[in-house]
């Protein structure tokens, strides 16, 4: 299965029967949107490394909301290739 053809929805059914989960990978994965960061956010407690690069659909928006429930596990989040606005840096890291 490409990565491609994953959505929100079937990103969701790995959380929810994943909740350890600590790597991840869903670069490439164009059809995602921020709503897959949010469920990430919320069940995926133990996640360490998202790797999403070139993953257009997500913004500083969604990645804020996974940063504000799971920046206390993360190590690491790749994401070149996509584009984000962050117009308040220091308001996402708690800064």
């Amino acid at each position: 299965m490409y990565m491609q053809t994953v959505s929100d929805v079937g990103l969701g059914c790995v959380c929810d029967n994943c909740p350890c989960l600590e790597r991840l990978s869903v670069s490439s994965c164009e059809i995602l949107t921020d709503l897959s960061l949010k469920k990430l956010g919320a069940s995926c407690v133990e996640l360490k490394l998202l790797e999403a690069s070139g993953c257009s659909l997500f913004t500083d928006a969604g990645f804020k909301a996974l940063a504000i429930v799971s920046m206390q596990a993360f190590h690491s989040v790749h994401i070149s290739q996509t584009l984000l606005l962050f117009a308040h840096t220091g308001d996402c890291l708690g800064t």
